[in-house]
């Protein structure tokens, strides 16, 4: 039997992916107790009930904003690292891939920023960190390992390898 990996038991992964977007927002550290910290403040910021559904279905936007949002008033106060988290495509409607990859790399590309994107793979909702876009590619910083996501494989917001746009996250060092 393969080893157990984050994801397995838990819907988890927005959290670890806000985690993994600290590298490029400038906060280039090996794995410490800041992050163990950030993750408590992540959950703790979710709250009892968020918590205990995205242990069972998952977080949704909302959720893992509100969540940030309060570590990342932590991270202010601790090492005064300030950063804003927001979802600009939530009141976009992106009528093809090719409008939505583009706006994901615009972000991508910009300093000190990171793109957290919800694609369903395989049937299977996950919350994942955008680290660049290539004409086929996203390439990932992800919680299961994944390297990189086949954009001509997905649609948007339906189908079993799809993008949500409206619930793609960007977080910003300020």
């Amino acid at each position: 039997m393969r080893p157990a990996q984050q994801g397995a038991f838990d819907g988890l992964c927005g959290v670890y992916a806000i985690i993994n977007s600290l590298d490029l927002v400038g906060l280039k550290q090996p794995r410490s107790i800041l992050h163990r910290q950030l993750f408590l403040e992540l959950t703790h910021g979710l709250g009892a009930a968020a918590l205990l559904r995205a242990m069972h279905i998952g977080l949704d936007g909302d959720d893992l904003i509100r969540g940030a949002e309060v570590a990342f008033r932590w991270l202010a106060q601790e090492l005064e690292v300030h950063l804003v988290i927001g979802r600009p495509f939530a009141q976009t409607d992106h009528d093809s891939m090719d409008v939505f990859v583009g706006d994901v790399r615009k972000y991508a590309n910009e300093r000190d920023t990171a793109v957290i994107v919800q694609a369903r793979i395989n049937g299977d909702w996950h919350w994942t960190v955008t680290k660049a876009v290539t004409r086929t590619q996203m390439r990932l910083r992800d919680s299961r390992g994944r390297k990189e996501l086949d954009i001509k494989s997905f649609g948007l917001s339906s189908g079993s390898n799809c993008f949500d746009p409206a619930e793609t996250l960007v977080i910003s060092r300020k």
